[in-house]
């Protein structure tokens, strides 16, 4: 079949002597050449092995590129893992290296954000790193002890700042703390209500700009730093002027003015306090001395016009006139000496529950009555009564002062169409009523001064209707402002404390007996 095929067949054995082949003739049809030759068998042996060599080199040599590339392919195995090994002992030498860094970089982080209990851990070696750390470990435990320290001493100001501040809150004095450009460093509340700001809008700001009259004052406390120096200062406000008894020391740190400390009390009510006082021991004794002449004085008037009046017949009429201005002179002593007289000896008040509301109407409709060409207009904006501890007798002269005051200031300015409006309001812990009139006003200077006894505008009053008012307010923890009326005239406003939520029926009658029910109508 081989031979049929084209091949040239060899036909050895390792026994055989001869080597035969076989090839087939192509011009011969079927037919093949058969040719052997004895040869050694040591040569045919060597043949065959080197065709047996041959073919081996022959299929290795077929199979080199496979060879190739598994070879490639072991060796690219072997080179990575020792490219792995490589960077896996360099990633633990540079862990190695850089881990105390690392921890370094953290510790610090902590201590940045405000965790002074950071630390790095000590390897115990003794190189650069290790020495850092240790440092940094010092360092992180002396700044933990100093803010325990800061933490401690800024506890013990803040308790000796809240401890300072309850004191100054608890003084009635203001206190106000200036640095050394006079700014106002530390107010209490009572130089806040003083300064008519709160002390967010007042810290920062120039005493001067407040009190420019403080100015000396401080000029010679800052040229003796050692005294204190006082003095009393009238402060124009919008209430009126008020007097203040005002004390200034300057502090000193080695001989450098560092800043000053102001006390200053208001002193106003207390020197008006001294004068009513004053001036109603003066009334007492007037009202003593005047009183006693002047019944027999009338009584001999009347006498005289009765024994003599028949026997004139000449200048009759003017004795009649004399006799009479006698009687209206002795007449209106004798209310100037009431006047003085109650002045003097105002009881103290018996508080207990009244409403205001009826006591407003009843004052109103008495003055009324009595003035009918004066126009009044009655607001009470409540629908039920406002109660009021009080003394009723007291307040119903307060308010009747107030309304006689205001007719008489609007007959003496002829004012055409006279009008008195009186608004009553309740809050929460006050009630305000309101006395207006369209008259000639209040004078804007020394406003205050007319709650002062003996001192008025009026060319006939007496100067005790306010300072009676303003007695009965007090004796009431109530307060009377004198402001001017919208649309021109006065306005005399009297507040007094409500009672507050939950205690209107304590130590109050039942209302039957307190008159509830009576006349609950409101003016409008």
């Amino acid at each position: 079949e081989r031979a049929s095929n084209g091949e040239v067949v060899l036909l050895t054995t390792d026994e055989d002597d001869r080597v035969r082949a076989l090839l087939r003739l192509n011009w011969l049809t079927e037919a093949y050449l058969f040719v052997g030759r004895f040869v050694d068998a040591n040569v045919v042996s060597f043949m065959n092995r080197t065709q047996d060599v041959n073919i081996e080199y022959e299929r290795i040599q077929s199979e080199r590129s496979g060879i190739q590339i598994t070879s490639a392919l072991i060796f690219g195995i072997v080179a990575l893992l020792l490219l792995l090994s490589s960077i896996w002992v360099g990633l633990n030498f540079a862990d190695r290296l850089a881990s105390p860094i690392s921890q370094l970089v953290v510790a610090a982080d902590r201590v940045r954000r405000g965790d002074l209990t950071a630390r790095v851990p000590d390897s115990g070696d003794d190189d650069e790193i290790s020495v850092m750390s240790r440092a940094f470990n010092r360092m992180a435990s002396q700044l933990s002890s100093q803010r325990r320290d800061l933490v401690d001493a800024n506890h013990k100001l803040d308790a000796r700042r809240r401890f300072t501040e309850a004191v100054l809150s608890g003084v009635s004095s203001g206190v106000i703390g200036l640095d050394a450009d006079l700014k106002i460093v530390l107010p209490n509340p009572s130089a806040q209500a003083l300064l008519s700001a709160d002390g967010g809008q007042v810290i920062g700001s120039s005493i001067l700009d407040h009190f420019a009259a403080m100015a000396p004052l401080l000029t010679q406390a800052a040229a003796h730093p050692g005294p204190t120096i006082e003095d009393q200062l009238e402060i124009p406000g919008a209430n009126g002027t008020k007097t203040l008894l005002v004390r200034i020391s300057a502090q000193t740190d080695d001989g450098r003015l560092t800043g000053y400390v102001v006390t200053f009390d208001d002193i106003t009510d207390l020197l008006s306090a001294q004068r009513q006082a004053a001036w109603a021991d003066i009334a007492k004794r007037i009202a003593h001395e005047i009183k006693n002449p002047l019944t027999p004085i009338r009584l001999s008037a009347e006498r005289l016009q009765r024994k003599y009046l028949p026997q004139i017949t000449e200048g009759r009429d003017s004795f009649v006139k004399s006799t009479a201005t006698i009687q209206q002179q002795v007449d209106a002593i004798g209310r100037l000496v009431r006047e003085f007289a109650a002045f003097a000896r105002l009881p103290s008040a018996v508080l207990k529950p009244e409403a205001i509301d009826t006591l407003v109407k009843d004052a109103v409709f008495l003055q009324q009555t009595a003035r009918t060409d004066v126009s009044f207009t009655t607001n009470i904006k409540a629908d039920t009564p406002i109660w009021l501890m009080c003394d009723g007798e007291q307040v119903s002269q307060a308010l009747n002062n107030l309304l006689l005051n205001a007719i008489n200031a609007m007959s003496e300015a002829n004012v055409a169409t006279p009008a008195l409006t009186i608004d009553v309001s309740h809050e929460a812990k006050q009630v305000t009523v309101a006395i207006s009139d369209n008259g000639p006003g209040l004078p804007t200077e020394n406003r205050e001064r007319l709650l002062e006894p003996y001192v008025t505008t009026r060319a006939k009053g007496t100067g005790l209707g306010l300072a009676i008012v303003r007695k009965i307010m007090d004796e009431h923890h109530g307060r009377i402002d004198l402001a001017d009326a919208d649309g021109g005239g006065a306005k005399i406003v009297l507040r007094f404390p409500a009672i507050p939520p939950g205690e209107s029926g304590k130590n109050q009658a039942k209302p039957t007996d307190l008159a509830m029910a009576p006349d609950a109508s409101r003016v409008n």
